[in-house]
């Protein structure tokens, strides 16, 4: 499923994913598994709690587990008075046994559940599942890191604590023009030492590697110690 920590998904519209194996600790990782892809990635965010639960199925919002599911995900077989639960390995894929507690609620984007957070993170990682109330079952988005499927060909969401909701990057896929253009100016860099340096001579250099810039101004303060 993941391979070096994550794993990276590309559209046709030169977009890009990297599902991390669990929440980004502030690392560079994301950007690794983009380079170890043979691709060149640019403008890198991390979804926000809606965009990473309406793909993954779920984010951690606040100190609640919200679980989501878009009606735009399944059009004809979901409308307005559709009713939805959620299933999983607690409650033995039976949902409608306890409607209370696992019927999700409408909003405007689809149907969306709240459970606390901390009654879900004791859990070992678990699989679930969106069911409708005539027994269909909504199949995950296949491309996404934490979706497993079983020897019979069933797909189902992970829930995982490791994975908050800060473990998705999109990127843009620069495009082949761009990229030649890059690697001519990585062929052509200088060699040496960039940034402030003295030379044998005692002699002080600022110096840096900045073929895009049109100006360069070096700013040198003093602190009050003097």
């Amino acid at each position: 499923m993941y391979k070096a920590g994550g794993k990276v998904f590309v559209s046709n519209e030169n977009r890009g994913w990297v599902y991390l194996e669990k929440d980004w600790d502030g690392g560079r990782l994301h950007l690794d598994l983009v380079e170890q892809a043979g691709l060149l990635g640019g403008s890198f965010s991390l979804l926000d709690i809606i965009q990473r639960a309406g793909l993954g199925g779920y984010a951690k919002d606040g100190q609640e587990a919200l679980f989501l599911l878009e009606e735009n995900q399944f059009p004809g077989v979901l409308n307005q008075q559709s009713e939805v639960f959620l299933a999983s390995s607690l409650n033995d894929w039976s949902p409608k046994n306890r409607p209370d507690k696992w019927k999700m609620n409408r909003n405007e984007l689809g149907w969306e559940l709240r459970l606390p957070w901390h009654e879900l993170s004791i859990q070992p990682p678990f699989c679930f599942k969106f069911i409708t109330e005539d027994g269909v079952w909504l199949e995950p988005f296949h491309e996404f890191g934490s979706v497993l499927t079983t020897s019979e060909g069933v797909k189902n969401y992970q829930f995982d604590s490791r994975r908050s909701g800060r473990d998705v990057f999109s990127f843009e896929v620069v495009d082949k023009e761009r990229n030649e253009e890059l690697d001519r100016w990585l062929k052509y860099r200088p060699e040496g030492k960039f940034g402030y340096f003295k030379d044998n001579d005692e002699i002080e250099w600022f110096r840096v590697f900045a073929p895009r810039a049109k100006q360069v101004d070096l700013l040198i303060y003093q602190s009050s110690e003097g």
